[in-house]
């Protein structure tokens, strides 16, 4: 499912009982042109994913797992080996939507995003509940709440119901422009992160920001934006 944000797909090399992961994302010209500050290539993630940034076009998938082997077992050292056959165990792709025999299904987000992906599928099977179990973060749960008198995930659910048209416009576009010239990520805090539409853009959409944080050992969901023209007011639901 990142492939659709210009990302190669997960890697995740297990060392022992610790998990070792690398990402790699296509960052175009003008992101440098756009920061205010400068830019780091690579940087870990809390929940230790090493993310790594490139303008250059990014590679097949067959090719790009090589390479992410490769820099793993160099990071990680020698392979495991779990039935002791004597062959190095195969690394497992980390999902980032995964459903279980049950029906049941696990959501994993390590970058923003990974959030507006998973809220996208959300919103197509209406696993509202989910969504608000596994990604939604706890402040926002907590504001959910408050104003629900300890329903919280029947208000957010409610809330995704009425806007599910507006958040998915919102969505697919972010998705689909994500490190381009429209859509822009930025660090609000030090654990969030912003994903914006500029002005121009921004008037065409309901809502016009998504914004995560890191929580545990990944991104939350936080908020969401309103047009500008309302004063960007941010809105959980």
């Amino acid at each position: 499912m990142s492939g659709v944000l210009s990302a190669w797909p997960a890697l995740l090399w297990l060392t022992g009982c610790e998990p070792y992961r690398v990402e790699y994302h296509q960052r175009p010209d003008f992101y440098y042109e756009a920061s205010e500050g400068e830019l780091k290539d690579e940087w870990i993630a809390p929940d230790g994913t090493v993310v790594k940034f490139t303008r250059d076009l990014l590679p097949s998938e067959e090719e790009a797992l090589a390479q992410q082997l490769e820099a793993s077992r160099k990071a990680a050292g020698p392979a495991p080996d779990k039935n002791g056959d004597g062959v190095p165990d195969e690394p497992e792709l980390t999902k980032l939507w995964e459903e279980h025999e049950d029906g049941t299904v696990t959501m994993r987000a390590f970058l923003p995003q990974h959030v507006v992906v998973n809220f996208m599928q959300a919103l197509r099977e209406e696993r509202y509940g989910e969504f608000y179990d596994q990604l939604v973060s706890v402040e926002t749960q907590g504001e959910c709440d408050s104003r629900s008198k300890g329903q919280g995930k029947r208000l957010f659910a409610r809330w995704c119901v009425t806007n599910r048209r507006s958040i998915m416009e919102t969505l697919n576009r972010m998705a689909f422009g994500y490190m381009k010239s429209d859509v822009i990520l930025r660090k609000t805090g030090p654990s969030g992160y912003r994903i914006d539409f500029t002005p121009r853009l921004s008037q065409q959409f309901e809502f016009t920001s998504i914004d995560t944080l890191y929580e545990g050992k990944g991104m939350k969901f936080l908020r969401v934006g309103t047009a500008r023209g309302n004063g960007g007011k941010q809105r959980n639901g």
